[in-house]
Order: C-alpha cells, then structure tokens, then sequence
C-alpha cells in the first residue's frame, strides 16, 4: 500500500536511513522531481532539482495495509506526519505516480509534457464551490484560462 509522507526537508536522509532500518529493500520510494538550469546574467549556470509535491514522498510497503503498522511509523526520524486518507485513494495515488513515471525523462526527471494541458479534454473541478462541475480550457494565457464550465461542460465563468 502507498502511504503520503510529509518530512523535514533537511531531514529526508535521515528517513530514508530508518526506512532502510526497517524495512530492509522491501520498501519502495517515489518523489516526482523536475529539473531546472538556468542561465542567469552572469554567464552563471543555475540548475535546480525541485520535489513538485512540496515537503511531500509516496512510500510504499505490503505492510502499510496493516492498521496498527501506522504507530510504527512515527518513530521514524526525519518524518512530520503520515497523511491519512491513502487507503481509500490507492487507486488516485496509483494513477498519479503512473502518469509521473510515464512523463520522465532518462534521468528520471518530470518532462515539461507533464504540465501540457489538453484544450480538448474535459475537466472536473475536484474540491472547492464548484465541486464536480465540468469544464474545458478554451484559452491559456501567461497567468490565465478562459473556460467554458457547467454541468455538461456548458456556460461560462
């Protein structure tokens, strides 16, 4: 079962050393990461590996399915909190690390095709007072969409 971890960001070697502690080589870890370079004025290369979760990893173990096996979770160092809520969303959790992996690169890095948005598919608002309705992205600009919305994906907003 995949479990969401928040952790300390200074201290994720430390959880991956405990989780290697624990769970030998049986555990699996995935942080979707893009990778930035940059040049800047100077003539200076800046190149920048970013988690696109945040402070946030997937972890998986065939244990994590056990619900007293969450207490032995908090020991671990490096380690803010389990989110809770992976068991009724394995199969959202497993979807979105199979699109990730099936967007990166040889190095293992996110491609810029991850973050494309298709014009012609329709949408659904997920969370929030539009809760479940339907939409499509009729224009992209720098920092805004234009969509058509309703229920049937009809009206605009």
């Amino acid at each position: 079962m995949w479990k969401i971890f928040k952790y300390k960001s200074k201290e994720i070697g430390l959880l991956k050393e405990d989780l290697k502690k624990k769970f030998d080589k049986n555990y699996q870890i995935y942080v979707p990461t893009i990778y930035l370079k940059r040049k800047i004025k100077t003539n200076k290369l800046l190149e920048k590996r970013i988690n696109i979760m945040g402070d946030y990893l997937f972890c998986y173990h065939k244990s994590f399915s056990d619900k007293n096996f969450h207490f032995a979770l908090n020991s671990l160092r490096g380690l803010k909190s389990v989110l809770p809520g992976a068991e009724e969303t394995q199969k959202d959790i497993k979807s979105f690390i199979e699109r990730c992996k099936n967007k990166e690169d040889v190095n293992g890095y996110l491609c810029q095709s991850f973050f494309d948005v298709d014009l012609k598919k329709t949408y659904k608002f997920l969370s929030g007072p539009l809760n479940n309705v339907l939409f499509k992205i009729l224009e992209t600009q720098k920092n805004k969409l234009n969509i058509l919305a309703g229920k049937n994906g009809i009206g605009r907003v």
